[in-house]
């Protein structure tokens, strides 16, 4: 019996969701790119060339797809989003799937300054303790 392909909904392009495509893609998953805003040419263009099915402008009331990657720009309570997950979809965003991919820890430094120099003393520490 043949099983069904997974699916994915990449909600928003642009800075974010660019590596989460390639990376779903390679597991398996049929991507459909979901974005407010038109996108970059290149982007388009490149969309196109795989393949890859993208639909601009405003969002279904309920996405379909098994997996939903929300860019870190679309807040997870809209109506949508919340219509699908309780339909079965699950949320998720490119840190979590980069969490669950990756079998080491993970630090994030964040703020608006300081990060390059903390980043780098933290570094530092690790080294030093081996």
């Amino acid at each position: 019996m043949k099983t069904k392909q997974k699916t994915a909904a990449l909600l928003g392009f642009g800075r974010s969701n660019g590596a989460v495509l390639d990376y779903l893609a390679g597991k398996g998953y049929a991507c459909t790119v979901y974005s407010e805003a038109p996108l970059r040419e290149t982007d388009a263009t490149a969309l196109a060339a795989r393949g890859i099915e993208v639909s601009v402008g405003k969002f279904p009331l309920r996405f379909s797809e098994d997996l939903l990657v929300r860019s870190p720009g679309l807040r997870p309570d809209r109506a949508e989003i919340l219509a699908s997950v309780e339909a079965g979809s699950v949320l998720t965003d490119e840190t979590a799937l980069m969490r669950e991919a990756l079998p080491v820890p993970l630090f994030g430094i964040t703020g608006s300054d300081g990060k390059t120099t903390t980043a780098n003393l933290v570094s530092a520490l690790l080294a030093g303790a081996g």
